[in-house]
């Protein structure tokens, strides 16, 4: 095999392999990351400010409650070495109506750290293509 042949198969296997890491960096990138934005101390205790942004081109559909104008979350302990729904989160849900989030846009919140004695993260839920999913974010240690 010539020089210049030889030159011509490591390029195309770079750029298969270079292909190949884009393709699988778009298609697992999350369809909703769900950020903490900061931590701030209030009279009533600690309050995160959340970022929630839409990264897919569909929309997605959550839960708000129509008096705060809040969406619904739940907060997660860790149990081990993983998440699960808090124990101690009972949030009602008796005025909640359905809100969606369309493709790039971004929503922001705030919440009130409830349990201040061990670390938590909070989740987001909400559904696309008729399938319920939880975006949550990173540690929150107040």
């Amino acid at each position: 095999m010539s020089t210049l042949s030889r030159r011509f198969v490591l390029l195309g296997l770079v750029a298969t392999f270079g292909g190949i890491t884009v393709a699988v960096t778009i298609s697992s990138r999350p369809a909703l990351t769900c950020r903490v934005l900061e931590v701030q101390r209030a009279l009533s205790g600690p309050v995160a400010r959340i970022e929630v942004r839409n990264g897919t081109d569909k929309p997605v559909d959550y839960w708000i409650h129509s008096l705060e104008q809040k969406p619904a979350c739940q907060w997660l302990e860790r149990y081990g070495r993983s998440w699960h729904h808090a124990l101690w989160d009972s949030e009602c849900g008796i005025d909640l109506v359905p809100a969606t989030l369309a493709p790039g846009q971004t929503l922001s919140f705030t919440v009130s750290i409830i349990d201040t004695s061990s670390p938590t993260r909070l989740a987001f839920v909400y559904r696309q293509d008729g399938v319920d999913h939880l975006a949550s974010t990173k540690t929150i240690t107040p």
